[in-house]
């Protein structure tokens, strides 16, 4: 099980824009930290992961996942 940390700042202003997004969080083990911070919990190896919140985000957005990676601490870029 690996516990990731997903932030973001989306480029769009309407929350429309982004429903494939929240509905793609809802599908994990989640707890909401800040408004767009969320720990998700998953079996998915890392580039599954990122593919599936890359096709459903924008070019312009900002999204970075804080992992663990040997005993460290990592930010991974999505977009």
């Amino acid at each position: 099980m690996y516990t990731r940390f997903l932030t973001y700042d989306l480029n769009y202003a309407t929350s429309d824009e982004y429903q494939d997004l929240y509905d793609l969080i809802e599908e994990y083990d989640y707890k909401k930290i800040t408004e767009s911070t969320y720990e998700i919990s998953t079996n998915e190896d890392w580039q599954t992961f990122k593919s599936k919140f890359y096709k459903v985000t924008h070019t312009g957005d900002n999204i970075k996942v804080i992992v663990r990676e040997k005993d460290a601490m990592k930010v991974r870029t999505i977009r």
